[in-house]
């Protein structure tokens, strides 16, 4: 648990009692679908209190410098296979294409065993 919400647990316990807190702490893991999924499923629960977070600027930094790294290693490999160095914009198009792909892959795999999994249930 980090200090932001160590601190938000303390101060909010120390106000209302320990009697009149309940948390629920949840992770999206920086999934959008999840994310949202959390935010309806608090909305529905008409929750008095909500603490959402980001990346602060070092994570956000660090996946950056991470994204160049894989990019020069790439750019490395291409050139390493000798070949064709006009087809650079392509193969990046297409590992942009990848990336971009598999947070929804991702997603719809995860649904799609949720259905199955209560497809079996409902059968057994």
């Amino acid at each position: 648990m980090d200090a932001a919400t160590k601190g938000f647990k303390e101060e909010v316990t120390k106000e209302l009692g320990k009697s009149h807190v309940k948390f629920d702490t949840q992770n999206a893991q920086g999934d959008s679908s999840t994310a949202t999924t959390i935010c309806n499923n608090f909305a529905s629960e008409n929750e008095d209190l909500i603490l959402g977070k980001k990346l602060n600027f070092a994570g956000h930094l660090a996946f950056v410098v991470i994204g160049a790294i894989i990019y020069y290693i790439v750019y490395t490999l291409v050139l390493w296979l000798k070949m064709n160095p006009n087809m650079m914009k392509l193969f990046t198009a297409i590992i942009v294409a990848l990336f971009l792909a598999v947070p929804y892959l991702r997603s719809r795999a995860k649904n799609s065993f949720a259905k199955a999994g209560k497809n079996a249930r409902k059968g057994a």
